[in-house]
């Protein structure tokens, strides 16, 4: 559709793809894509869209949802979408005298007895219970997560708005979401990134997950831009909302077999600023990427210290590694064969200058490169995760990234995972690469 298109023609086409979406024929980018994304943000564009691209994700993914494009309904300005088996959600979308999108209005009715409330302290417990019943499908199996407590700090760590839904005092379903800063070509934009939705089975269908999205990210609306979403590629939501053609990769590090000698130093505050630059040299130029600064990093630092501080850093003259010994544990069942990982994260890493152009640049005999310390301090930090019972350390990195070559060397396993940005992914993100936070994913 161009953007000189009548008024009619518009609001004709913008349903149209409505009805395509539900009925499982997605396609991308929407009707309006080309706009300044001043004028998308303004207008509503991305809040209808992104939920209309969700409801197409999901039925994509469970072919027994309760709406199909049927429920679609059209009367003068609006198009209204409703579930048609338990009546607990309606989505209202309003178009504006261009016939384009304006507004969109999500509207829940919890069933008797259910309530929706801020997690407290206390429901951590029932919801690692909750979030270690539900299975995850991988290629050829399933994997199965307990989180041993660490559920609390990692919500801390995103600084997550987490929600719950009680049945008469019990807690049978939860949902997140956080704020993020990112930046995309030029612009730094703050994006609303909704994770941990986990719904016990029986409550399913219920309409909870619209309930918990909108409670989750209401909030932010007042100063977010936009919606971000991790997934791995295997997973069908991951190619539905805003889906950009280049993501990120989850590298996984077998402890045992990379674990080396003492290497660098404990951090402390003195070293904020080195550190600061080293990651940035790392990931600058990546999309998503907003660089650090010191305010930036000490407020990152400062949501879970007792989990991750400037202590979970050790340095070097040119590298530098934040890790957090979470001591999630994966039980994996594949194809006959069962196991299971210790999990720890590389949370931050980077380097200097002298491991951007590796090979490229002169150096003195015996002089080590950032890139060669990065992985000297890789292999030491895992040496001291053994010694805390992880199995595995996980980060991640992009084809792109100029440490790429070094981790797939090191790894033990890299999974492709799918981004999302209800931003256009800029032409140059095919060279640069797309940048994924680990305390998010």
């Amino acid at each position: 559709m161009t953007l000189e298109a009548d008024p009619n023609t518009r609001r004709r086409e913008n349903i149209e793809w409505c009805r395509r979406c539900l009925a499982e024929e997605y396609e991308f980018p929407p009707p309006d894509a080309g706009l300044p994304i001043e004028e998308r943000l303004a207008d509503g564009w991305v809040g209808a869209v992104g939920w209309i691209s969700l409801l197409g994700g999901l039925r994509a993914f469970n072919k027994s949802r309760g709406f199909s494009s049927e429920n679609l309904v059209s009367s003068g300005n609006q198009i209204k979408l409703e579930d048609r088996y338990e009546h607990a959600w309606s989505l209202t979308f309003d178009f504006d005298r261009e016939g384009r999108f304006s507004a969109v209005e999500l509207e829940t009715t919890l069933a008797g007895g259910l309530e929706i409330r801020e997690a407290r302290a206390e429901d951590f417990e029932v919801i690692e219970r909750l979030s270690n019943a539900t299975s995850i499908p991988v290629e050829g199996g399933t994997c199965q997560i307990e989180t041993h407590g660490s559920l609390g700090p990692a919500t801390e760590l995103r600084g997550n708005l987490l929600l719950v839904v009680e049945d008469q005092g019990e807690v049978i379903a939860v949902g997140g979401a956080a704020s993020v800063p990112i930046m995309v070509g030029s612009n730094a934009y703050h994006v609303t990134y909704s994770n941990h939705f986990r719904i016990e089975q029986r409550a399913r269908g219920k309409g909870l997950m619209f309930a918990l999205i909108a409670g989750t990210e209401n909030p932010f609306r007042p100063i977010c831009e936009g919606t971000i979403s991790v997934f791995h590629a295997g997973n069908a939501l991951g190619t539905i909302a805003f889906p950009w053609k280049t993501g990120g990769c989850r590298v996984v590090l077998n402890c045992t077999e990379i674990a080396g000698g003492p290497f660098g130093e404990p951090a402390t505050k003195e070293d904020e600023e080195a550190i600061c630059a080293m990651i940035n040299n790392a990931h600058g130029g990546q999309e998503w990427f907003l660089p650090y600064d010191r305010a930036r990093l000490e407020e990152r630092l400062s949501r879970s210290p007792d989990a991750y501080g400037v202590s979970n850093f050790r340095v070097s003259e040119r590298a530098v590694v934040g890790s957090w010994f979470s001591g999630e544990m994966r039980h994996y069942v594949v194809e006959g064969r069962e196991w299971t990982e210790t999990r720890g994260a590389v949370l931050d890493y980077g380097f200097d200058e002298c491991g951007m152009n590796e090979g490229e640049q002169e150096k003195n005999v015996g002089e080590r490169d950032g890139l060669e310390e990065l992985e000297l301090l890789l292999r030491s930090v895992a040496a001291d995760a053994l010694k805390e019972g992880i199995s595995h350390l996980t980060l991640f990195t992009a084809e792109q990234a100029p440490a790429y070559a070094l981790l797939e060397r090191l790894s033990e396993s890299i999974a492709p995972y799918q981004v999302s940005c209800s931003s256009p992914e800029p032409e140059s993100t095919e060279k640069r690469g797309t940048y994924i936070d680990q305390v998010l994913a």
